[in-house]
């Protein structure tokens, strides 16, 4: 699934009446882009995750 399919699916399944940036990163992406684009560093020290 390329990752702008899953932030589609991610969309769907959001039913919550708050907002949320969502990305939809697999682990490996998260491993590479974290090494590379500042705000996925930061948001991996700062951001919540809700899936753990």
């Amino acid at each position: 699934m390329s990752f702008f399919e899953r932030l589609e699916l991610l969309q769907r399944l959001w039913s919550y009446d708050i907002g949320a940036d969502i990305l939809g990163y697999t682990p490996e992406e998260i491993e590479e882009k974290s090494k590379k684009i500042s705000f996925v560093s930061e948001i991996l020290k700062t951001g919540i995750d809700i899936f753990q």
